[in-house]
């Protein structure tokens, strides 16, 4: 997960991406309320 960007930045990262599947349209880019934890690895 990405946090914290600022518009510029999240501009840039949907237009060019990350990694290498980046090229093959892989990933989704979908905003998110909050960066509070997805998954709690103390509750397992």
């Amino acid at each position: 997960m990405i946090a914290d960007l600022k518009p510029g930045e999240s501009l840039s990262i949907q237009q060019f991406g990350l990694g290498e599947g980046r090229k093959l349209g892989c990933g989704l880019f979908l905003p998110h309320r909050g960066i509070d934890a997805v998954y709690d690895s103390t509750s397992a």
